[in-house]
């Protein structure tokens, strides 16, 4: 029995670009999902499933039956939470913007043959209304409430995305401006504000404390040395032919560049590391990035622990280049073969005065693939690893200036001489890389 309801609202903002797939290609091979106005939403369904599948590594299983409902063969129980779909606010501006995606053969590190394709996003700014019910009865308003604060910090403290690409950074959310209301049925009063939509008694709510799953966080502050781009191609005659691309008007590095980056170079470190041992290395890599291999039935699709976020770039420098392509047999220029491209610069002479922050997650991590984050790092660091285009010509090198690793309640502070702040620290990161490779002393 009902005795009364919870009301949770507020305002949901995207707080990086989003593709929230309508399954239709008329536009692009992946078109966003919009309303019969042309506004895009969020489904329910969608979002209900997502903070869900969240709650359910931060409850136990029996409460999260109660309140979220369960339907099979032997159970019924209705869902207390309910939820309209995240309409877009009437004063939201929003844009949508194309975006071009390639497959990289690791191997090879070319991309593969008739791969590109490209896909719809809307971009961070837009914002979403957002109304959680929740019913309770006398036993289980407190359970209720508690849900309900849950709730509401993770999406205030940003912990959960939606849509596609969610773990290259695209989806993420933010509640703002929100507040719960009880609307106690035993009141007259408050059945008449809950039927006339008015606000019921505003609750306070408890403080929430999460359990830890064991993620891997790591923060790199790098420098870039030189000029950066990730390549966009305007539709405008007047532009050149490549520019770096943007998130409304600030110049971005999005995190599929980063994530594949750092996959690459990852899957390059393992057959190092376990030469012959390809079973080893699919293993790894599978787990921590996720596979999905339609050729072969047997196998199923497995979602990837790997988390990078996107990220807006400093005050870089545009700057338009000509450039030729050469005949490699002849020394001469191929004929029709002009081209410009507009790279970032970072035209400080210290350039420590702009940085760029690399945000790295694994959820359920292992001590193993917490090593390889480790040595991902050292590589991206010293220069070694290069993000974005026309790496060949020595753009996207960077130079580490400080970092941060949290992992089984540890905080380590890593220095611009990659060194953390005292040798049990040190002995500690070099366990983990030892755990990668069988305790083989390599070095981070």
């Amino acid at each position: 029995m009902t005795n009364g309801k919870f009301e949770l609202g507020g305002i949901i903002e995207l707080s990086s670009s989003a593709l929230i797939g309508s399954g239709q290609a008329e536009n692009t091979d992946m078109d966003i999902l919009a309303d019969a106005n042309g506004c895009p939403f969020i489904p329910a369904t969608s979002f209900i499933g997502i903070l869900r599948h969240f709650l359910a590594e931060h409850f136990e299983n029996e409460e999260l039956l109660r309140v979220w409902g369960i339907s099979d063969n032997t159970n019924l129980l209705e869902s207390n939470i309910k939820c309209s779909d995240l309409s877009l606010m009437k004063d939201s501006r929003f844009s949508v913007k194309q975006r071009d995606g390639i497959k990289i053969d690791t191997k090879t590190g070319l991309t593969v043959d008739k791969s590109k394709y490209d896909y719809e996003t809307i971009e961070r700014g837009a914002k979403f209304s957002l109304r959680i019910e929740a019913g309770y009865s006398k036993t289980n308003k407190k359970n209720i409430l508690d849900i309900l604060a849950t709730v509401a910090f993770v999406l205030s403290n940003g912990k959960i995305s939606v849509g596609a690409k969610t773990n290259s950074g695209l989806g993420k959310i933010m509640l703002k401006d929100y507040s719960v209301y009880d609307y106690d049925f035993s009141n007259p009063e408050m059945v008449l504000n809950w039927l006339r939509r008015d606000d019921g008694k505003k609750v306070e709510l408890p403080v929430v404390s999460l359990k830890n799953d064991q993620s891997f966080e790591m923060v790199i502050d790098i420098k870039l040395k030189n000029s950066l781009i990730v390549k966009s191609y305007p539709s405008d005659p007047q532009s050149s032919d490549a520019v770096n691309i943007k998130s409304g008007d600030s110049y971005l590095l999005p995190g599929t560049s980063i994530k594949g980056a750092l996959r690459s170079r990852a899957e390059k470190i393992l057959n190092t590391l376990f030469d012959g041992q390809n079973d080893v290395t699919d293993q790894i890599m599978d787990a921590l990035f996720g596979n999905v291999k339609p050729e072969v039935r047997k196998f199923k699709a497995v979602k990837g622990r790997f988390k990078v976020e996107e990220e807006i770039l400093p005050d870089f420098v545009a700057e338009l280049q000509n450039r030729i392509r050469i005949d490699r047999f002849t020394g001469g220029t191929i004929a029709s073969a002009l081209f410009d491209s507009t790279p970032l610069f970072n035209n400080e002479p210290d350039i420590n005065n702009k940085i760029l922050k690399i945000n790295i997650k694994v959820e359920k991590c292992k001590d193993y693939e917490a090593g390889l984050c480790l040595l991902l790092m050292k590589d991206l660091w010293t220069g070694d690893l290069a993000l974005g285009g026309e790496k060949n010509i020595g753009r996207g090198v960077f130079q580490g200036n400080a970092a941060s690793v949290h992992f089984h309640g540890i905080n380590v502070s890593i220095n611009s001489g990659l060194n953390p702040e005292s040798l049990p620290e040190r002995e500690w990161l070099q366990s983990l890389v030892g755990s990668l490779s069988g305790f083989k002393g390599v070095n981070i």
